[in-house]
């Protein structure tokens, strides 16, 4: 994860101008402890953890910051019930268990929990839900709600508009750093007419591949109206590889002649960006760029302004995902994370030859024989132990 960025809007210059580049917090020491039971399951393994400030002479040290655990999600990894007409014949079906990692940091007023998800089938979740406390400004009188809705009627207390926007950064090597990047278009086609048509012409979704080979057209802006597939892949004739893909992507619907995004905050405009890796483009932005974001230190239009090629190189992926938020009387006295969870996914694409999910001892397979259902691999049993701790004290 790169960076956190809020951007708030506002009438008065106090709530316009309050614009917060988490980065710029140092925000790896803002890790708080995690509360066992409540922030993740009791049985979790929890990791202590130690953060070093730049400038400083000690490094801080934070306990149970961390936690790796085991969740069985409600819906099922895959599952398929074979029939003819009516007639049960055979089935398979397999739970979701997924190693999660998981990490809560606490800057200033918002909660960020973030969760690495890794699923059997080689599939990748990169999650982050947002909680915590909404920043709240005294109503002016005769002012509208183009700003934000009233939350508290006693203390006429607004909450304003604001965005969460986050980035991150997925430096993939697909079975070495020789890669290429390529992006699979989606299309209509029109089927000459036919008697099966009735005589009309019949569209057709087509898909073709583009090969993207500089950093420039590897710059992306999503379009609902032209929809892609997104492909990391290696050099060799498979192609192996593993796609990008959000249902998260983010339009700020500010201009691309704001000064934040002319600054500090110019990868805020890129859904996606892919770029050849270099050493001295290791973060999108600097420790400083709170202090001045219009005049950054690191400005990451930089990295696509020189138009690297992509092709047979070590590539880095730059993913951007966002909500915008209009605080409700809901979001009293703690803002909720349902709906308010947004996820960049690493699937694999061509990487398997088949889903090794397939090898689970969680799979499934159920037969019909005569009048009676019988498993034929069904392992649901706990395979570690609960172990026996004393209640959690916070």
């Amino acid at each position: 994860m790169q960076d956190t960025f809020v951007l708030y809007s506002g009438g008065p210059p106090d709530d316009y101008f309050k614009n917060f580049f988490d980065n710029g917090y140092s925000i790896g020491r803002l890790t708080t402890p995690l509360v066992r039971g409540v922030d993740c399951p009791i049985d979790a393994f929890y990791i202590n953890s130690n953060t070093y400030q730049a400038g400083s002479d000690y490094a801080t040290y934070h306990t149970d910051s961390i936690c790796v655990f085991e969740h069985r999600n409600s819906v099922p990894l895959h599952r398929h019930y074979s029939s003819l007409f009516g007639n049960f014949r055979y089935g398979f079906s397999m739970p979701d268990s997924v190693l999660i990692v998981r990490q809560i940091l606490t800057v200033w007023n918002y909660d960020y929990i973030f969760d690495y998800v890794f699923h059997q089938s080689g599939l990748i979740e990169l999650k982050v839900s947002s909680t915590g406390y909404v920043a709240v400004t005294n109503y002016l009188d005769g002012s509208t709600i183009k700003h934000g809705y009233i939350i508290n009627d006693h203390w006429m207390a607004t909450a304003n508009l604001h965005q969460h926007i986050f980035n991150f950064k997925l430096d993939l090597d697909i079975k070495g750093t020789k890669n290429n990047f390529k992006t699979i278009n989606l299309k209509s086609e029109e089927f000459p007419a036919n008697n099966f048509s009735g005589g009309n012409s019949w569209p057709q979704m087509v898909m073709e591949e583009f090969l993207v080979k500089n950093e420039h057209d590897a710059a992306i802006r999503y379009s609902f109206d032209k929809p892609k597939f997104y492909v990391v892949y290696d050099n060799t004739l498979n192609q192996s590889g593993y796609r990008i893909l959000s249902n998260h992507f983010h339009n700020t619907a500010l201009p691309d002649s704001s000064p934040l995004l002319m600054g500090g905050a110019s990868w805020v405009k890129y859904q996606l960006a892919v770029t050849k890796f270099k050493e001295s483009e290791r973060t999108t932005i600097s420790e400083f760029v709170q202090g001045d974001p219009f005049n950054p230190a690191v400005k990451f239009d930089d990295f696509i302004a020189d138009n690297d090629t992509l092709e047979s190189e070590d590539l880095v992926a730059w993913v951007t995902v966002g909500l915008h938020h209009i605080p409700t009387y809901e979001d009293l006295p703690v803002t909720t994370t349902p709906g308010k969870t947004l996820s960049v996914i690493l699937a694999p694409f061509n990487f398997f030859e088949k889903d090794p999910a397939i090898h689970s001892r969680d799979a499934a397979v159920f037969f019909h024989e005569l009048t009676n259902i019988t498993d034929s691999y069904l392992h649901l049993d706990n395979t570690c132990t609960v172990p026996n701790e004393k209640p959690s004290v916070y």
